[in-house]
């Protein structure tokens, strides 16, 4: 039996869309936040090189985060958050339909205008992941092992305006993601396809909520589009 390795490079309309929440910075100086967030997003992704599969866009990728985030104010006007969780995809064309690694990730927002209405901002936002499984995988027609390998990146900028008990947020953002999909199939000796790789990005736009429960504990809503895709998401947090 022969051993054949295609990879997939995923030029992205959108994918895994996080929720941001508010562009805005919301903590002060040495403030502590735990938060934990879920998100769901369907998108379509154009393929930049499908290798041997023939597959051009992979149609209603579904994705499932769920997100532990830890955050901090280093100043007034500046936040830094890390956070880690897990991410369940769906993918029908390679018939990829389970959990990942690990996913971790960084971001930071500044503040660069406040006033008593409404604040300005910006959030940039990086988080990596990955993941496997094996099956019988129709793209290719053999029982194969198909990995999953994620960097993606959000950078949005917005206005936070204040509202009695809570807070509509929003703006445009750009999104770039790289990703590869690798399909192996077992076997000896190796012949492999290794097409050149590229990366994609989009543009879209977000909007949400964040609402007080009590005087340290918020409730964050929040939704994305690009036209290709959309998500949601929910979070509760807690200041210290």
């Amino acid at each position: 039996m022969t051993c054949v390795v295609a990879i997939l490079r995923l030029s992205v309309d959108t994918f895994a869309i996080n929720l941001m929440g508010p562009p805005t910075v919301t903590h002060e100086a040495l403030q502590v936040s735990i938060g934990l967030e879920y998100s769901y997003s369907e998108e379509n992704l154009e393929l930049s090189d499908h290798g041997v599969t023939g597959l051009n866009k992979l149609n209603d990728v579904r994705n499932n985060e769920l997100i532990a985030k830890l955050g901090v104010g280093l100043l007034y006007n500046w936040e830094l958050f890390l956070c880690v969780g897990t991410s369940a995809l769906r993918i029908n064309e390679i018939d990829f339909d389970g959990s990942t690694d690990f996913v971790r990730g960084i971001g930071t927002k500044v503040t660069f205008y406040r006033s008593d209405r409404f604040d300005l901002g910006a959030l940039f936002q990086w988080s990596i992941y990955g993941g496997d499984e094996t099956g019988f995988t129709d793209a290719v027609g053999y029982y194969a092992e198909e990995t999953i390998d994620v960097d993606e990146q959000h950078i949005a900028i917005g206005a936070t305006m204040h509202m009695d008990g809570w807070r509509l947020y929003g703006g445009p953002f750009y999104y770039v993601f790289d990703g590869d999909v690798t399909i192996k199939e077992a076997g000896r000796p190796a012949n492999q396809v290794r097409p050149d790789l590229e990366e994609g990005a989009e543009y879209g736009a977000y909007v949400g909520g964040q609402f007080d429960l009590g005087e340290t504990t918020y409730l964050t809503v929040g939704y994305t589009n690009t036209g290709e895709g959309w998500g949601m998401g929910i979070s509760l947090s807690r200041m210290f």
